[in-house]
């Protein structure tokens, strides 16, 4: 497991935020784990398909909506090579 911390802010310049929502998917289509809140600590699993030489890759979104209904969104790409054990 790769601890990844999530970092940043939201803020809305019209209205306050009403809502933040996240979301984590990895390259084979799994939704990984919940995140509540920026500044959290996940844990991602290193473990890739014998074939995937580059690492496993995660997407990590989020989506930002104001209570005046103006949303945004963002988001990164994460690498979690499989170890550093025997080649």
């Amino acid at each position: 497991m790769v601890h990844v911390t999530i970092s940043g802010s939201a803020s809305g310049s019209l209205s306050d935020i009403d809502s933040t929502v996240f979301q984590v998917n990895d390259e084979y289509g799994t939704i990984e784990p919940t995140i509540s809140d920026f500044n959290t600590t996940i844990q991602l699993e290193a473990w890739r398909e014998g074939s995937d030489k580059d690492g496993r890759i995660y997407t990590i979104s989020v989506t930002t909506k104001d209570k005046a209904d103006n949303e945004a969104s963002s988001s990164t790409t994460v690498v979690c090579p499989h170890d550093k054990g025997k080649k």
